[in-house]
This record gives C-alpha cells, sequence and structure tokens, in this order.
C-alpha cells in the first residue's frame, strides 16, 4: 500500500499542474479530492496521533471529552449528528485541511505555479496532516486566511486566526503574519495606531492563552535534545541566495515588491523558529504556521532567474525529504492503509 501512497501522491502533483497549464477550475477540485481522499481515508493506524483522535471522537458521542478546544468538541459532536463515524468525521477534517492549502495555491496561481507548490506541499508538509490532524486544521485556517490578509481585509483574516485557535490555542500564532504581512501594506498612520491599539487592548485575552498553552506543554522545555542537522542551513542558503540573485523581485520598481518581501519574510521566520525543533522535541510545530509558506517560496524560486538551478537544488531537496521520512517514519505513515481494511477486519 505504500506504493498506492505514491502513486496518488504523484497523480495528484500531476493533476496540479494540468490545472496549473489549463487553468482548469475541475483539474484544481480534482486535486482537492484526490489528497482529501489519500488521508481522508487513511487507517486508523496511519498517523502517530490518528488512533487517539478515533479515541477523542469516541470519547465525543459518549459526552465525556474535555480539556480540547471548543472549535474541535463541537465540530466532532456536530458531525457525529450528521453520521455516527468517526471516519467520516476524519474524512471531513481532512477534506477541510485540504481544501484550506491548495485554494490558497490556487489563489496565487498567477504569482506562483500552483503545480510546483502542491507538489511541495505534498513531499514536505502533507503528512503532517495526517498525524498533529488538529494543530494542522487550525493551521490550515490560518493559512487560507492569509488569502484576506493579502487584499486587505485584516478584520476577516483576524476572524480566521480565532477559528483555527478555536481548534488548537497555537492558532493566535497567525497574529504575528498580520504584523509581517500587513504592516507594510498599512500607509495609512491612523489604521496603523487602531490595529496597535487592538493588539494592546487584546493582551489580558494573550495572557491567559499563553498560560494556558505554557500549563500544557511547559514539559517539553525540561529535556532540551540538541540534535542540530544540515537541512536547515541548506533552506537558509537556498533563502540566501534567490535573494542575492533576484535582487530585482524586491526593488522598488517591481508592483509586486511587498508579495515577494512579505512571503519570504514569513518564511524567514519560519526557518528560525524551526531550530527550535532541534533542540526542543516537537518545538518545530510552532514553526508550520509560517513554514506553509515555503512551498511558495520554493515555487517562486523555480521560475525566477537561474530557475534551473533552483528546480535542481528544490527537487533534490524534496526527494531527500521524501527518502527521510520513509526511512524515519516520524510521522508514522508507514505501512500505509486505508480504511477498508479496517471496515472488512470489523465484519
Amino acid at each position: 500500500m505504500n506504493l498506492v501512497y505514491y502513486f496518488s501522491c504523484a497523480l495528484t502533483a500531476a493533476v496540479a499542474l494540468l490545472a496549473e497549464k489549463k487553468n482548469s477550475k475541475l483539474s484544481f477540485w480534482f486535486s482537492v479530492i484526490l489528497v482529501s481522499c489519500i488521508s481522508g481515508l487513511r487507517a486508523s493506524t496511519v498517523g502517530i496521533d490518528t488512533g487517539a483522535y478515533y479515541q477523542y471522537i469516541e470519547w465525543a458521542r459518549m459526552g465525556v471529552l474535555e480539556h480540547v478546544e471548543i472549535g474541535f468538541l463541537y465540530t466532532t459532536r456536530f458531525l457525529l449528528f450528521l453520521c455516527d463515524s468517526a471516519k467520516f468525521v476524519i474524512f471531513v477534517f481532512s477534506s477541510a485541511i485540504s481544501f484550506c492549502v491548495l485554494f490558497r495555491f490556487w489563489t496565487l496561481r498567477k504569482q506562483v505555479s500552483y503545480g510546483w507548490s502542491v507538489f511541495l506541499y505534498l513531499a514536505l508538509y502533507f503528512q503532517f496532516s495526517m498525524n498533529i490532524m488538529r494543530q494542522f486544521l487550525a493551521i490550515a485556517i490560518v493559512f487560507l486566511g492569509t488569502y484576506f490578509l493579502q487584499n486587505k481585509r485584516y478584520s476577516i483574516f483576524i476572524v480566521t486566526v480565532i477559528i483555527g485557535s478555536s481548534f488548537h490555542y497555537s492558532a493566535f500564532i497567525g497574529l504575528a503574519i498580520l504584523l509581517i504581512f500587513g504592516w507594510t501594506h498599512m500607509k495609512n498612520g491612523k489604521l496603523r495606531y487602531a490595529i496597535a491599539i487592538s493588539f494592546m487592548a487584546m493582551l489580558p485575552i494573550a495572557y491567559y492563552i499563553v498560560f494556558e498553552v505554557w500549563q500544557r506543554y511547559s514539559g517539553y522545555f525540561d529535556n532540551p535534545n540538541p540534535n542540530i542537522g544540515m537541512m536547515i542551513f541548506a533552506k537558509i542558503a537556498l533563502l540566501f541566495l534567490f535573494v542575492i540573485f533576484n535582487l530585482n523581485c524586491f526593488s522598488k520598481k517591481n508592483a509586486s515588491k511587498s508579495f515577494y518581501a512579505n512571503i519570504f519574510a514569513i518564511y524567514a521566520v519560519g526557518l528560525i523558529c524551526t531550530f527550535a525543533g532541534y533542540i526542543y522535541d516537537y518545538m518545530d510545530r510552532v514553526g508550520l504556521y509560517f513554514m506553509m509558506f515555503e512551498p511558495i517560496c520554493l515555487a517562486i524560486m523555480c521560475k525566477k532567474r537561474y530557475s534551473i538551478l533552483f528546480k535542481i537544488a528544490v527537487l533534490l531537496l524534496s526527494v531527500y525529504v521524501i527518502y527521510s521520512n520513509y526511512r524515519s517514519n516520524g510521522h508514522g505513515i508507514f505501512p500505509y492503509d486505508v480504511i477498508f481494511r479496517d471496515i472488512l477486519q470489523s465484519y
């Protein structure tokens, strides 16, 4: 079944390239459906945390699920009301993740290759969605919200952050994207002042959230385990070389200057956050809200100056990650299997 997983991912990337070439909404939706089926129809043994989510859903059915964010709790109960099946709930959540991520890529198709973005997402981050599903749903919602941020609809973006936080408190990290992505667009001094005041007004709420998160996750800081690999330095080098060879993207004469500056600034913050994951277990997940822009940045690299060299570098990086994920199986994806076998075994 592992070959089925890789074949399905390759087929999705091919469909995404076709959607880009033909500007086909039908092919776009087909790519969303394919990704949704790969993750949503996975067996309960696929993904380290998937079994725990099945238990959470069962507790929600019994009315005893506690100590989880309210959005996840009540959405789960509503989905169980529609269809009393944990497999249905997992499929809906997985489909929501796939739609949010791929639709955001689709909205950028005039500036960034949709096909490359989907391929890089599948290679670099897709397996996270089948492991830390609840947090990744929050990440996907915030990522989709950056569409509104790009179009200067700041209040709607804040709403998406709040919605995401109802599934996982870490979604409030997305407000940092507002500071990076939105600040350069705000030429109106009064608007900047109003947003600064709004952030100050939210400090008591932020304090409560930080306290709750610290109470839940502070144990991760008790045993640092420094293990800095070369991948992070390779990514930093790739980013540095792109900026050096493509300074025209960030020049004042370029009408898209702010777009490139914001996207790559968010990616740079993500790389900085990733360092935490090399020292403290699971802390790299904090940076995922920023690292979701990595497929976009790498896809941009593949279309600008010296694109051939960057394509080779990006492909090598992707192949290495795919190989490493298979060998280490850090997300517990392998051996890949689908729910149909679970259903047959239940009879």
